[in-house]
């Protein structure tokens, strides 16, 4: 089995411990978060219901108070209405039930008091009928205010089972996370050591073949063949003490043969120097005025060419092109910058070349000369010599 494959395996195992822990933790979680949610609607009801049935009962008469009243109650049951799916919490039934009987309650009240109100308007009521509606009155006010008192004590009631059980959910789920951390570490300790385990032997064997190769022992093959990324790596080494070893032995032969080229090369440089010396002698020596061309452009000089044609020093001379020592025209009519083109052109074509020509000394006379071109071949570039004599 590949390293890779070892590698990925492992990976999964660790991956999937880790999604079933964190599901189940999130599952107790969601469960603590669905109590404590529950508990804030509760409390929340507890304070706007209470609230504003006191405000309502301090008022009942006001038709405004009232109306209020009933929106708060059907407010409050529809805010209960999910929580009854919770199968944990059947009191919370039992408080939409008690929402319900209290709100018949509150309908009666309303309508009794809206009765004494208007008898109260009357001048010659009837005050026996007055005496009947007011007692009414009175008892379901006391009827209202006991099934309150048993909203909020059921509300409380549930509040501190909620809180209990949250507590217990707590301590449930930091024990479970302490868990999840300790089964992800000790699975991962248990795979990291199997996969070091696995390779740490043959890698140490790898080791040890590439130290008796750094040693020079380059004869020398290992065991390790198999068919993972250790397997391939001890073929390729494998392969290359072989490549090494012949390798050795070409550099050998080629080392043999290298002393003999460098003293080839010695001979030849010092017949070189001994060439350039001589061409040197030669060049400045020479009657003749010598130019070093590359295309039209000066790029040495001897003596005689300064003296020729009239120039102070080599520097000032580099700066001068063929075309700038000629005149405009030569004799025969011909544009000198088009004729000297072609005579640059024939040199490099045949390898040598003759033809006179008009110059003119720099800032002085025109004269006549004979001008002979030769190829110079460097090997990383050609040159033309201009040798040039005075007619």
């Amino acid at each position: 089995m590949k390293i890779t494959h070892r590698l990925f395996a492992s990976i999964v195992i660790s991956a999937v411990a880790f999604i079933f822990l964190l599901a189940v933790t999130d599952i107790v979680a969601s469960k603590q978060q669905n109590s404590q949610e529950i508990r804030t609607v509760l409390s929340q009801l507890d304070k706007q219901f209470l609230h504003t049935q006191i405000e309502v009962r301090a008022h009942p008469d006001n038709p405004q108070f009232i109306e209020k009243a009933f929106k708060q109650i059907d407010l409050t049951r529809e805010k209960l209405h999910p929580l009854q799916a919770t199968a944990k919490f059947g009191e919370i039934r039992l408080l939409t039930e008690q929402l319900d009987a209290y709100q018949k309650q509150f309908t009666d009240f309303a309508m009794a008091g809206a009765k004494v109100s208007a008898m109260e308007q009357q001048p010659d009521k009837n005050m026996d009928t007055y005496t009947s509606l007011l007692n009414r009155k009175q008892k379901l006010s006391e009827t209202l205010t006991k099934t309150e008192s048993e909203i909020t004590q059921q509300i409380q009631a549930i509040d501190r089972r909620l809180e209990k059980y949250i507590v217990r959910k707590d301590l449930s789920l930091e024990r479970l996370r302490w868990i999840s951390a300790l089964s992800i570490i000790f699975i991962t300790l248990i795979l990291t050591n199997h996969l070091v385990s696995s390779f740490t032997k043959p890698f140490k064997r790898l080791i040890a073949h590439i130290n008796l190769l750094a040693a020079g022992q380059l004869n020398i093959q290992t065991d390790i063949t198999g068919k993972d990324e250790l397997g391939q790596l001890g073929k390729l080494l494998n392969s290359m003490s072989r490549q090494l070893d012949r390798a050795f032995d070409e550099l050998k032969i080629e080392r043999d043969t290298l002393a003999t080229t460098v003293e080839q090369l010695k001979r030849t440089q010092l017949d070189l120097q001994q060439s350039e010396t001589r061409y040197n002698r030669l060049f400045e020596s020479s009657a003749d005025a010598i130019l070093i061309l590359n295309g039209e452009k000066v790029m040495q000089c001897n003596r005689a060419a300064l003296q020729l044609f009239n120039v102070a020093s080599i520097e000032a001379f580099k700066k001068l092109q063929l075309s700038d020592l000629s005149p405009d025209k030569q004799t025969n009519g011909e544009d000198s910058f088009l004729a000297i083109s072609h005579h640059i052109s024939a040199a490099y074509k045949h390898g040598e070349h003759q033809f006179e020509w008009l110059l003119k000394q720099h800032k002085g006379e025109i004269f006549s000369a004979r001008v002979i071109f030769t190829v110079l071949d460097l090997g990383y570039t050609q040159l033309l010599q201009a040798a040039i004599r005075r007619i």
